[in-house]
């Protein structure tokens, strides 16, 4: 008993202090309680309301009146309205005799116009940023644009005088060099153009089924020339000549060509880079939050609690290059990140490369992460859907070298 009066006291301190309105309303819709501090906004003495309707004193809130009336048949609500100049939120639940028969309905008004008035101000500074950001992708846009003209037309008359059997080395090395110029230019206008691309949805993802192990092959041959030119070997593993993958071709070919070049321009000279293409098993529920689990389809839910893992392609790129500090693993999908590692072949970075390759994977429904140890190299990992065939062999099928 003397719990219960502990119990009691705090609560009557509670109604008291704190900006609440506790209530009772019995099935007529009249008040049987009206109390807190919360009425000194309302301009009400407590208990004034006892005997009165709500559907009669609040007859012009009609949102109010609902909530109400909706827990007059037993349900529990929660929901917000306006009255003289004040928001609140009302919390109210059934309230039942012992024989289980409902008697009325218990609810709380909190006053929540504080969090009202900041939900509103972070509204409108979003908006602001939002527009603000749409302006800057578009001026980026048109920028990016605008240069590739006079750029073309600048690294064309360069290999046109290139061609020119009669220019001397010292002329030739420095052509040479505006041609290098420009290809580093056009390539960090195609990163700011993907990744505004990216970022206003104008960029399709939709999915295909394709071969990606031809895919990978493919980008591999592309590089081997670049490779070449450090002495670094390119060595293609796949587990079978046909590995069918459910994405979006083009994007899966722009990711493996940001990753196989990054370790190309991260790798010393004379080393080897690994591409490995293969069939492994993901959390089927990966990315999702708990409370997302709670929102999916009953029968999705109970499909994935009984087959927790799903599967997909696995994708690496691993090198014997520097390897990630710490630092830089907290940097190393964001956009214009620097690391501490620097191109071994004074290579230029624009710090693009691998934010849209996250953007570009994720948006396939796969994911990508990096394992390294400082000083060791580093595993670039992509995980992208699979498309289960069961004519379709996983056994090795060795590896080729470039």
């Amino acid at each position: 008993m003397k719990e219960w009066f502990h119990i009691l006291e705090l609560l009557v301190s509670v109604v008291n202090h704190a900006p609440v309105i506790m209530f009772g309303i019995d099935m007529c819709g009249k008040f049987t309680l009206f109390r807190g501090k919360g009425l000194e906004n309302l301009e009400l003495s407590p208990d004034e309301l006892v005997g009165a309707s709500i559907f009669d004193y609040y007859s012009g809130h009609l949102d109010m009146c609902n909530l109400v009336a909706r827990s007059m048949h037993g349900e529990f609500v929660r929901g917000d309205f306006f009255v003289q100049d004040t928001f609140y939120e009302a919390i109210l639940s059934p309230s039942y005799c012992n024989d289980g028969s409902q008697t009325g309905v218990s609810g709380v008004l909190v006053n929540i116009t504080e969090r009202k008035q900041f939900e509103q101000t972070l509204m409108t500074m979003s908006s602001k940023l939002e527009l603000l950001n749409r302006e800057k992708n578009d001026f980026m846009g048109i920028v990016a644009h605008d240069l590739k003209n006079p750029l073309t037309g600048i690294r064309g008359s360069a290999e046109l005088l290139l061609r020119d059997a009669q220019l001397k080395s010292p002329e030739r090395a420095l052509v040479g060099q505006v041609v290098d110029s420009c290809n580093r230019m056009f390539e960090l206008i195609g990163n700011l153009l993907d990744t505004n691309a990216i970022e206003q949805g104008r960029m399709s993802l939709k999915p295909s089924e394709f071969n990606i192990s031809l895919l990978a092959h493919y980008v591999v041959e592309v590089y081997t020339h670049r490779a070449n030119e450090k002495n670094i070997t390119l060595s293609f593993t796949s587990e079978s000549e046909t590995v069918m993958a459910f994405a979006n071709e083009n994007a899966t070919m722009q990711a493996l060509d940001n990753l196989i070049s990054n370790a190309i321009k991260y790798s010393p000279h004379g080393k080897t880079i690994h591409i490995r293409v293969r069939c492994t098993q993901k959390p089927r529920l990966y990315g999702k939050t708990l409370s997302e689990w709670f929102t999916l389809p009953p029968i999705d839910l109970d499909e994935a609690l009984k087959n927790p893992f799903t599967p997909c392609i696995r994708i690496e790129v691993e090198d014997e290059g520097p390897g990630l500090s710490d630092e830089d693993k907290k940097a190393l999908f964001t956009k214009f990140a620097k690391l501490s590692a620097r191109p071994t072949g004074n290579e230029t970075s624009t710090g693009l490369g691998l934010s849209i390759v996250k953007k570009l994977v994720e948006g396939m429904e796969g994911r990508v992460w990096c394992e390294s140890q400082y000083g060791s190299g580093a595993i670039f990992i992509v995980e992208l859907p699979l498309v289960q065939q069961e004519e379709v062999s996983y056994a090795m099928n060795g590896s080729v070298v470039y």
